[in-house]
């Protein structure tokens, strides 16, 4: 058996660390392969490291299982990729792990734990915070621990535990060429557990300044990158030769360059790739040609972050969308054949119950734009849907920082129960019982989805 050098961990979402021990097999619905972690497990690889990864919640391992698993194999380091569903379950993870092998070091990432530094330090099983993009950073710390590398303070992009305080390294770069780094790492994934096995990125980060997302912050200064159009079909091709036969484009917003966008699509028309796609995009850069070619090309179904159905809020959230361009977009997208969702957001701070039911009615007549059933990339019109979700503030994001000034009364920070499935907050305008039977008004239109956290 080939040593690990390191071991890479997705932990479980909410509070599924120790399940019954006779519980079967949990459904796959909803769970996508962790690709952040795949994307260092790469660049470890090319740097001549063994990796090994465990998906804990596709895997369905409980604690016993990892204990077991680093007892066996012994890594000589051990990573946590964290988001806000999975946060409080990775550093129980780390704890774990500590107590099985109190020398292993335990480097903990993801975007919950970079902005939240004090509180992940202090887990004392945590001897590494790794903040924003990890992929070079992961590397020099390996050379670190080989004894080849620099010091632990000359290390970019990193904060610990010295002494009795916490030292926070200075920012490390984004990685300039995205096209530089390898194909994320799928071979070390167990492709049947996901319900979306084939998700990947074109590119990193967003422009926009939405109130309400962290995409703006976790990637400072240069807000977004794209890959090279063929880089991004050689992936498909590499993504297609797993055995999938659809992927999703995890971008934050796919099409926010257009002309890139078509000559993506260009492109898998050109190479006889034939997939079908999903993807999310901004309704500001969506254009007849640019939804023909992604019909054209196999994507089936798109979605569009709307929000809200009131204009004032719209400016207030920095949403930078119109609702007549909405309404614009939505309807030359179903009738090119595409299906439609819309997500919408419960519970901003200016929201009453009067906005919220305009949202509702706005949703509504979005829907009635579409065809009775799902196209799924036929000739015919497409199906529009909407989606709603309680307002939830995530660190990084405006609404979380500026909550107080906001009015906005956190119920709890426990981040277990960030999910948006359910009321976090109330204002000054709404409780959280209002906030309650908007989303269930919402529901009982027969044009609402119910919000999955998915773990990513």
């Amino acid at each position: 058996m080939v040593p690990c050098d390191i071991l890479l961990i997705s932990p479980p979402s909410i509070a599924k660390l120790r399940r019954p021990p006779r519980q079967p097999q949990v459904s796959k619905d909803g769970y996508v392969p962790p690709l952040g972690l795949c994307y260092l497990a790469a660049v470890l690889e090319r740097g001549g490291y063994h990796v090994d990864l465990i998906d804990m919640q596709a895997e369905n391992l409980r604690g016993t299982d990892l204990a077991h698993w680093v007892r066996e194999r012994r890594p000589r380091v051990v990573g946590i990729g964290t988001t806000v569903v999975t946060y409080k379950n990775g550093l129980r993870i780390a704890e774990l792990v500590k107590e099985v092998s109190p020398t292993t070091p335990i480097i903990v990432g993801g975007p919950q734990a970079t902005f939240l530094i004090e509180e992940t330090l202090a887990c004392p099983a945590v001897n590494i915070l790794v903040r924003f993009e990890g992929e070079e950073t992961i590397v020099e710390l390996m050379h670190h621990f080989d004894g080849q590398g620099p010091a632990l303070d000359q290390i970019r992009g990193i904060a610990f535990r010295d002494g009795g305080r916490i030292h926070q390294t200075e920012p490390r770069p984004l990685i300039a060429d995205l096209d530089a780094l390898p194909f994320p790492a799928r071979h070390l994934l167990k492709g049947s557990l996901y319900a979306k096995p084939g998700v990947l990125i074109t590119a990193r980060g967003c422009p926009s300044h939405c109130i309400f997302c962290a995409a703006n912050t976790l990637y400072p200064h240069v807000h977004y990158r794209a890959r090279a159009p063929q880089a991004v079909v050689d992936e498909i091709e590499d993504l297609l030769s797993y055995g999938v036969g659809e992927f999703f484009i995890a971008d934050d917003a796919f099409t926010l360059q257009p002309k890139r966008a078509i000559e993506i699509c260009d492109l898998i028309m050109a190479r006889g790739v034939k997939a079908r796609w999903t993807c999310e995009a901004r309704v500001t850069s969506m254009t007849p040609e640019l939804v023909r070619k992604m019909h054209e090309a196999g994507c089936y179904l798109v979605q569009y972050g709307v929000e809200t159905g009131n204009p004032d809020i719209m400016k207030l959230i920095r949403k930078g969308i119109r609702l007549t361009q909405v309404e614009e977009v939505v309807n030359f997208s179903q009738a090119a054949g595409l299906d439609v969702i819309c997500s919408f957001i419960i519970g901003f701070p200016w929201d009453t119950q009067q906005t919220v039911r305009q949202t509702i009615d706005f949703a509504r007549n979005l829907c009635r734009m579409g065809a009775r059933e799902p196209n799924l990339g036929g000739p015919n019109r497409g199906l529009v849907n909407a989606m709603f979700a309680y307002l939830t503030p995530l660190p990084g994001t405006h609404l979380y920082d500026q909550a107080d000034q906001l009015g906005i009364r956190l119920l709890s920070r426990d981040w277990d129960r960030y999910t948006m499935a359910s009321p976090i907050i109330e204002t000054r305008h709404l409780s959280a019982d209002d906030m309650r039977d908007l989303y269930i008004e919402a529901a009982r239109s027969a044009i609402a989805q119910p919000v999955v956290a998915e773990v990513t």
